[in-house]
């Protein structure tokens, strides 16, 4: 693998592992958590700039929209009066898909996505100096990565363009939500549990639980000073 640390990111905590070791992040304490876990056909809105920290179990598909512009019409709807308070809140979405994970999963086996390979769950873009763990990402056929050569990774199929109308779609899911353009990213979890580590984005973000399990954890923006954020050096991980 050939990895470079030219290129840094500061939206990513320090802090790598679950639960936190207070005694290595004492200033940890002061962060407040809110806890969500999400089941399949829920949906989490998370506010721009708030930290996330998401678990996902084995077998899981979701997808998630990062919102770029809400245009507020007079329509006063629950969802948009939701995202305009930037508060956290969570829901069902109104058309339920209802595959299990082999169903889907037969759909794209042969189709290329980039897949993230890793000898740690947790999956992150930055080098955080208190993991020693090798990571790297290929774009490569789906059913490629199920050979014994790769056995032994934690395997994630993450933030990829999946070429389907109807998902890419969220209006097809969420009817209030006509009036808001966004980028749409699949995310599938294969045989072992993973976890994305503390992070925040700049955009809004509607995280759709489609198959499966996950747990999310939630922060007030305000409590970032308390969670050990710093530059930290991206990870060249194309091998």
């Amino acid at each position: 693998m050939n990895s470079k640390y030219n290129i840094t990111q500061d939206n990513h905590s320090s802090i790598s592992f679950y639960p936190i070791n207070y005694d290595k992040y004492p200033l940890a304490k002061n962060c407040k958590f809110i806890e969500i876990d999400l089941y399949e056909n829920d949906y989490v809105f998370i506010p721009s700039n708030w930290m996330h920290w998401v678990f996902t179990e084995p077998f899981n598909v979701s997808m998630n929209y990062l919102i770029s512009s809400i245009e507020y019409d007079k329509n006063d709807n629950l969802f948009l009066n939701n995202i305009k308070r930037k508060e956290p809140f969570t829901n069902k979405i109104d058309n339920k898909i209802n595959l299990s994970f082999k169903d889907f999963f037969s759909t794209i086996l042969n189709d290329k996505f980039n897949i993230c390979f890793s000898t740690s769950n947790h999956l992150a873009p930055v080098k955080k100096f208190d993991t020693n763990c090798k990571i790297f990402l290929k774009n490569m056929i789906v059913k490629e990565c199920l050979s014994l050569e790769y056995r032994d990774y934690y395997k994630y199929i993450g933030q990829n363009f999946i070429n389907d109308p109807y998902l890419n779609n969220l209006s097809n899911f969420i009817k209030d939500g006509k009036n808001i353009n966004y980028n749409a990213s699949v995310w599938i979890n294969l045989d072992k549990s993973v976890n994305s580590g503390l992070h925040y984005d700049n955009q809004n973000n509607i995280l759709i639980n489609f198959i499966g399990k996950k747990k999310v954890l939630l922060a007030h923006p305000d409590y970032r000073k308390y969670m050990y954020f710093e530059k930290l050096p991206l990870i060249d991980i194309y091998r």
